[in-house]
């Protein structure tokens, strides 16, 4: 969460423009195991 209102704001000093974060649910596998590659912990 801090790097996303981090972003914004330094969009916003930066560029005086207004800027969104976005966030997603977490992706998962059909029995509910976490998805992707950090699944294994690399």
């Amino acid at each position: 969460w801090g790097n996303i209102t981090a972003g914004i704001d330094l969009i916003h000093r930066k560029q005086n423009r207004q800027a969104y974060g976005l966030t997603l649910p977490l992706i998962t596998n059909a029995d509910g195991t976490k998805f992707g590659k950090t699944e294994s912990g690399a």
